[in-house]
């Protein structure tokens, strides 16, 4: 098993290959490494053009779109992890997109990202990003014809269950909830009609006859 290129490594010491269709983000981003100290930057609008330069001199750090064409940053991932592409398949790799879903997290995880960043990013993220790529002791181990990231596999089953979990919980707590207000109609429904029952019958006649009686006793005495 194998460390990833940039481990132990300050910004000072960084090649970084930076791919991005955007050429305000790439201006961006070009500042943000500036000022974060990297060593080196190259910048590229497209991964295909990017790979070929990376194979002549690999870097030890690639920042890359997700969403690009014709190669997206899940095909350039892919490729640079195949064991064939060594040692550009030891390079880590953080995906930047404007649109990061569970799903595509998980999917750029498991072709080989070390980190997924969300545009825009602060000047802050991205040097908490590279300090904590420096520290990132997981290593590279061969499966079949391509490199993955230790460990990354049972983080994302534990993230599932983990999820799968709170999904249930809140189903079940959803339920609890219809039932006990089900529970409380029918209690509420009981009761008013209790009320209904306990409450006197008032009858017209028995308020007005009092009333009537006393009319009729003053027309019978001519008053």
């Amino acid at each position: 098993m194998i460390k990833h290129a940039a481990y132990g490594h300050a910004p000072s010491e960084l090649d970084v290959v930076m791919i991005d269709s955007s050429k305000q983000m790439q201006t961006l981003m070009r500042s943000m490494l500036s000022s974060a100290g990297v060593r080196r930057i190259r910048v590229f609008d497209n991964a295909d053009v990017a790979l070929e330069a990376m194979l002549s001199e690999p870097p030890t750090v690639i920042l890359s779109d997700w969403y690009m064409k014709p190669t997206s940053g899940y095909q350039l991932l892919k490729a640079i992890r195949l064991k064939q592409m060594e040692p550009l398949c030891f390079v880590p790799a953080i995906v930047i997109s404007d649109r990061v879903t569970r799903p595509m997290i998980e999917k750029a995880l498991r072709a080989g990202a070390h980190h997924c960043l969300v545009k825009p990013l602060s000047s802050s993220t991205l040097h908490r990003c590279l300090t904590w790529l420096a520290n990132d002791d997981r290593e590279f181990m061969l499966e079949g014809s391509s490199y993955v990231i230790g460990g990354v596999q049972d983080l994302l089953a534990q993230q599932r269950l983990r999820q799968e979990g709170l999904v249930n919980a809140r189903k079940y707590y959803q339920t609890l909830t219809q039932s006990g207000s089900a529970v409380q109609n029918t209690v509420d429904e009981i009761l008013h009609r209790k009320e209904e029952e306990e409450r006197p019958v008032v009858n017209a006649a028995t308020i007005y006859k009092p009333r009537f009686a006393a009319v009729s006793r003053q027309r019978r005495s001519g008053s």
